[in-house]
C-alpha cells in the first residue's frame, strides 16, 4: 500500500542475450587438444554419417576408448572431456628420520636380513608397547573355534637332510598348527629309533595334551616310532603319498630354518654344534619373530593371550600347561641341552 513501510517491490534487469553457441566456442577455446579431439569424435558420431568403426579408424582409438569418451561427455559441460586428475587421494607423508631410529632399524636389517617393515616395525614397538594384549584381543578371540578344529590334528612332524662339507645330518622337526611353536633337533643317522627320542621329547615339551602326531610315510616314523605313539596312546596320522601340502604348516617352517638359519653350518662337522645354532633358531623363533599369521605376535605372546583370554577349560590346560614347560625354556634358554645326549 502507498505510504507504508516495508512495501514490496521487484526490480528488472534486461541484459544483452547471447546464445548457446556463442558460449560453447567461449569454452572450446579453452579446452586442452586431447578434449578438443574427444568433442570432434562425439560430433563424427552424432551427425550419424560416420560409424563407430569408421571414428575409432580416423582417429586411431579402440571401439572401448571412445565408449569411454561418449560416457563422460556432458553437453552442458564442455569441460567434462578433460582428463581427470591422476594424483592419488593419499600420497605420501615426509618422514621424519633421526639417527638413533635409523642406526636401529639397520642392525635389526642386517641380523635378520629377512624381515620385512612389518615385523620390524613390531620389533621396534615391542619395547616401548610391552605387548599390548587389548589390540588384538577382539582377532585373536575369534579364533577359539578355529583353535579347536586346528588342534585335532595335533602336530606336524617332518625331516630335513643337511649335507654339510663331510657329512650328512637329518634334522627332526615339529610345529604346532594353532601357536606356531616349533621344536627340531637333528641327529646323524635317520632311522626310527631316532624317531622315538624325538618323539619323548616332544612329550616332554606338550606333556598329556599331545593327542595327534601328523607325519608323512618317511621309514624315520615307522617301526620303533610308532610303538611308542601306541605306548602314550598317540593317534599317528599318515600323510597320502606325495602329497607335502597336507604338512603344509611344517614344510613351511623347513623352508623358513633352511633359509634363514642353516646357510651358516655348511663348514660344521659335529651335530652338536649344530643343535647348539639350532637352538639359538628356536629361541629366536619362538620368542622373538613376529608372525603374521598370529597378528606379528610371538608364539610365546600368543599362547599368554590365550591363558588370559580363552574360555575353553581343556583349552586352557593344554596352553598352561605348554606355556610353564616353554617358560623354563626361556628362563633358561638351552633347558633342552639337558636332555641332549
Amino acid at each position: 500500500m502507498k505510504g507504508k513501510i516495508g512495501t514490496p517491490c521487484s526490480i528488472s534487469y534486461k541484459g544483452v542475450y547471447l546464445p548457446k553457441k556463442t558460449f560453447k566456442l567461449v569454452y572450446y577455446e579453452k579446452l586442452s587438444e586431447k578434449a578438443k579431439i574427444k568433442l570432434k569424435a562425439i560430433n563424427l558420431y552424432k551427425s550419424k554419417k560416420y560409424t563407430v568403426e569408421q571414428i575409432c579408424e580416423i582417429f586411431e582409438i579402440n571401439r572401448s576408448t571412445f565408449y569411454r569418451w561418449r560416457k563422460s561427455y556432458n553437453p552442458r559441460v564442455l569441460q567434462s572431456l578433460e582428463d581427470n586428475s591422476k594424483r592419488p587421494k593419499k600420497t605420501r607423508q615426509k618422514v621424519i628420520r633421526t639417527y638413533e631410529v635409523e642406526h636401529a632399524v639397520c642392525e635389526i636389517r642386517r641380523k635378520y636380513p629377512y624381515f620385512g617393515k612389518e615385523k620390524i616395525k613390531r620389533i621396534r614397538t615391542r619395547k616401548k608397547d610391552k605387548i599390548r594384549l587389548n589390540q588384538v584381543k577382539k582377532d585373536m578371540c575369534g579364533k577359539a573355534s578355529e583353535c579347536r578344529a586346528y588342534w585335532q590334528a595335533g602336530l606336524q612332524v617332518d625331516t630335513i637332510e643337511l649335507r654339510l662339507k663331510w657329512i650328512k645330518v637329518y634334522i627332526f622337526t615339529a610345529v604346532c598348527p594353532v601357536s606356531k611353536i616349533l621344536y627340531a633337533k637333528a641327529y646323524r643317522k635317520l632311522n626310527s629309533l631316532n624317531g622315538k627320542d624325538f618323539l619323548l621329547r616332544l612329550n616332554y615339551l606338550f606333556g598329556k595334551d599331545l593327542n595327534y602326531v601328523q607325519v608323512d610315510n618317511g621309514s624315520e616314523f615307522a617301526k620303533y616310532f610308532e610303538a611308542e605313539t601306541k605306548r602314550m596312546g598317540i593317534t599317528l596320522i599318515h600323510n597320502y603319498p606325495k602329497s607335502p601340502k597336507m604338512n603344509c604348516y611344517v614344510e613351511k617352517v623347513n623352508d623358513t630354518i633352511q633359509n634363514e638359519y642353516l646357510d651358516r653350518v655348511y663348514e660344521e662337522t659335529s651335530v652338536k654344534e649344530i643343535n647348539k645354532i639350532l637352538y639359538d633358531c628356536l629361541f629366536e623363533y619362538n620368542f622373538y619373530r613376529p608372525h603374521r599369521s598370529l597378528n606379528l605376535l610371538t608364539p610365546i605372546e600368543f599362547v599368554e593371550q590365550k591363558m588370559m583370554y580363552n574360555k575353553s577349560p581343556s583349552m586352557l590346560h593344554m596352553y598352561l600347561n605348554l606355556f610353564r614347560q616353554l617358560l623354563k625354556y626361556k628362563q633358561l634358554k638351552y633347558v633342552l641341552c639337558l636332555m641332549a645326549s
